[in-house]
């Protein structure tokens, strides 16, 4: 699955600003070709959803993370690979692809 990585990070900024306080706990969902990212605080009585499009068709998947944590994931992930590319064709290269 290929997902644009400016995007994805933005949709759990913004999601994650309604996730609750003491877990900033969201959960992404892919169901067909959407990827939906979701939070809530029961103690504010708020949440939040955001949807995704993914270019193929997945079978449904459900998982929760810590949003800073994915975030920073995401983010080492895509320097990482900037990082690679640079090195294999010796041309920097910006890649927004996770």
């Amino acid at each position: 699955m290929r997902v644009n990585c400016n995007d994805l990070i933005a949709a759990i900024n913004r999601v994650s600003i309604f996730a609750d306080e003491s877990s900033s706990m969201i959960k992404l969902q892919i169901v067909n070709n959407n990827l939906i990212l979701t939070s809530e605080s029961i103690d504010y009585g708020r949440s939040a959803k955001e949807d995704l499009f993914l270019d193929e068709v997945f079978d449904n998947f459900e998982i929760g993370f810590k949003s800073n944590l994915l975030t920073e994931v995401l983010e080492k992930h895509r320097i990482r690979t900037m990082r690679d590319q640079s090195f294999i064709t010796g041309k920097s290269r910006v890649d927004r692809s996770c």
